[in-house]
């Protein structure tokens, strides 16, 4: 309701001085209509508003949360906060997310070799329910994945297929990314470096954008995914705590020596 009568979450512009433009509109808007909604969920009105993105979530929740299907799984290692999931296809935010529940790094593998590593807005915010262990910057991860990258495709075509649709572009186009800590979902992900996402797309489902496939076998990507991590956490021998300041955070990847963790890969 609020993408087709407003706009997508960040699509508008937010100022430090004035907020979100045009949020008094939007906020009354809803603010009307809460009470009623909370009252009458089964209301036809209302049910017509969130039946089909409801029933999407629940159908994919119950296939990932399903032991006997082997093509949609998870796995948690809660020493480093990080969760892995096998789906078929990109997922609707809060199936993907329905899993992580105390953790605040979702790894992400969908059919034909597409990845995405997003660090969660947990590790973002001042979230005192739980501690948590600091992010940790991806772009020396980045790096090391377009490395690796090149090297695959002498094997492979030179063209890559994104998700969900029939566009090809050429390998050299794409390469892998991630935003820095300071952003509040930063995702590592092989971005189109013609047309990059934004932000409102970072943050909307990860059915809703191109997502492109890599050369990397999936249990190559895993395994580099979790050493990375496991390495960040080890060699600082930090714990996890509530209320990380950014100086820490800081300071904490600052401390990590990538060029050894690359070395034992």
């Amino acid at each position: 309701v609020e993408s087709k009568l407003f706009y997508e979450p960040f699509e508008s512009p937010i100022s430090v001085a004035s907020g979100e433009r045009d949020a008094k509109t939007k906020f009354d808007y809803f603010l009307s209509k809460f009470e009623s909604v909370i009252r009458n969920p089964l209301d036809q009105e209302y049910i017509n508003d969130y039946f089909d993105e409801y029933s999407r979530v629940i159908a994919e929740y119950n296939m990932l949360t399903d032991n006997t299907n082997s093509k949609a799984t998870y796995e948690t290692l809660r020493d480093i906060g990080l969760v892995i999931v096998h789906f078929p296809q990109p997922m609707h935010y809060y199936s993907l997310f329905s899993v992580s529940r105390g953790l605040d790094v979702v790894v992400s593998c969908y059919s034909d070799n597409r990845y995405e590593v997003e660090e969660k807005y947990t590790s973002f915010i001042d979230l005192f329910s739980r501690g948590c262990l600091p992010r940790v910057e991806m772009q020396p991860l980045s790096r090391f994945l377009n490395k690796l990258e090149r090297k695959y495709a002498h094997l492979n075509n030179s063209h890559v297929k994104a998700s969900e649709s029939t566009e090809v572009v050429a390998v050299s186009q794409i390469e892998w990314c991630s935003n820095r800590v300071t952003d509040s979902g930063p995702i590592l992900r092989r971005e189109d470096l013609l047309r990059k996402l934004t932000k409102a797309e970072r943050y909307g489902h990860p059915f809703e954008r191109q997502i492109y496939s890599s050369c990397i076998p999936s249990t190559e990507f895993i395994a580099i995914v979790v050493s990375y991590f496991q390495f960040a956490y080890s060699t600082s021998k930090v714990a996890s705590k509530i209320d990380w300041s950014w100086n820490e955070i800081h300071e904490f990847n600052k401390s990590i020596d990538w060029v050894k963790w690359e070395s034992t890969v």
